[in-house]
């Protein structure tokens, strides 16, 4: 018999197996696994795609609303990230108090302040306010309806904030295509109904079932994806860190710069790193999602 191990919640799950029943073991390609994630964050800042450095787009004074995910994206390493962007917003002159952390809860419930801390570390906890965006606040702002007719509703704090810089990580996504990018303005911090709008843009205009073209690898032609990216157009985001994180759940690969520019090429890493070609559809398919937090909860 084969024997597989099975990541589950913290700890693992074992399978066996006949060999003769295994049509093939899929596996993503090995991500790095660097000495410091902080530095690979920090090397990705220094050399944004598609955009000057964070540094030269602030300036003192400036209001600055950084946007990260909540518990259900704890996996993409915000306490790696936070103290890296803050360092820069720091060494261009803003102080700690022109910034703001806003937890993208979508249409997720609201968080504990233990949580807060958990996110983003308790270093940065203590220096900066945080707090959770909240779909159904009557205080949104409405900035107009898409071309797909989505109405744009965002957070307050976010529509005037002076910079918006946008994290998460970014894996692929069964209906954005891939995680990350636009995905912390749309549904991140955006209005109930504009998030259910957007959604919506995944059936099928012609007929039952679901759009042929929202789908987890696809960015061009995704209409809920391209909805998403108009949406955080209109809401003025000004630049993105997203990680990609290994096995051991660990920033192994970052990205930052532009959010359509920079997303795309971490896009590209996500297909290199966890593409895999299959020979054909098997009867029955027994995967893990890689254990807590990845697998908090069951839509996750």
């Amino acid at each position: 018999m084969q024997e597989f191990k099975f990541a589950y919640g913290k700890s693992e799950l074992t399978c066996r197996l006949s060999p003769d029943r295994i049509l093939g073991t899929l596996r993503p390609k090995p991500l790095p696994s660097p000495d410091s994630e902080e530095e690979v964050v920090r090397r990705a800042m220094e050399n944004p795609v598609g955009s000057p450095r964070l540094k030269e787009l602030v300036r003192p004074g400036e209001k600055v609303c950084l946007i990260i995910g909540d518990m259900t994206r704890l996996w993409a390493r915000y306490h790696v990230m936070a103290p890296v962007i803050l360092q820069e917003l720091n060494e261009a002159g803003l102080s700690d108090a022109d910034i703001t952390i806003i937890s993208a809860t979508g249409a997720h419930r609201l968080q504990t302040p233990e949580e807060h801390e958990k996110l983003v570390g308790a270093a940065v906890y203590r220096r900066i306010r945080v707090l959770d965006h909240d779909c159904r606040d009557a205080d949104l702002v409405n900035l107009g309806n898409t071309s797909r007719g989505t109405p744009v509703r965002i957070n307050r704090l976010v529509y005037e904030a002076d910079r918006v810089i946008c994290t998460s990580g970014i894996v692929y996504h069964f209906l954005a295509g891939y995680g990350g990018g636009k995905k912390a303005i749309m549904p991140g911090v955006s209005g109930f109904d504009s998030i259910m709008a957007n959604h919506r843009l995944s059936l099928n205009p012609l007929g039952p079932g679901l759009n042929p073209d929202v789908r987890a690898g696809k960015l061009a032609g995704n209409p809920l994806s391209e909805d998403m990216l108009e949406a955080a157009r209109l809401a003025g985001a000004d630049f993105m860190v997203n990680s990609i994180v290994n096995d051991e759940h660990k920033v192994a690969l970052s990205v930052a710069g532009d959010l359509t520019a920079a997303h795309a090429a971490g896009a590209a890493l996500v297909d290199e790193y966890f593409g895999v070609p299959i020979t054909g559809q098997a009867d029955l398919v027994i995967a893990s999602c890689g254990g807590y937090p990845k697998d908090i909860n069951l839509y996750q």
